[in-house]
């Protein structure tokens, strides 16, 4: 499966048994905050990620799902 769009990373995180509120209160981030982070940087969007937290999400969502949602991740 190619996860390309928000809505794709909320099918796959829910084929391995999490919704997104789950996986943010699993994982310790705030609800809100990862489903913003979705919305602003699926790889759809090829957007340069800012800020550690968003950062530190998309590697967490893509070790849980086991692909690299970090395309535009670069460094500050």
């Amino acid at each position: 499966m190619d996860i390309v769009t928000a809505r794709d990373i909320r099918a796959a995180l829910m084929k391995v048994g999490f919704s997104c509120r789950s996986w943010a209160l699993a994982h310790g981030y705030t609800p809100r905050t990862v489903q913003k982070c979705i919305n602003i940087h699926a790889p759809e969007y090829e957007t340069k990620i800012k800020g550690k937290e968003y950062r530190l999400i998309m590697q967490d969502l893509s070790h849980t799902l086991g692909v690299n949602l970090n395309t535009g991740a670069n460094d500050d």
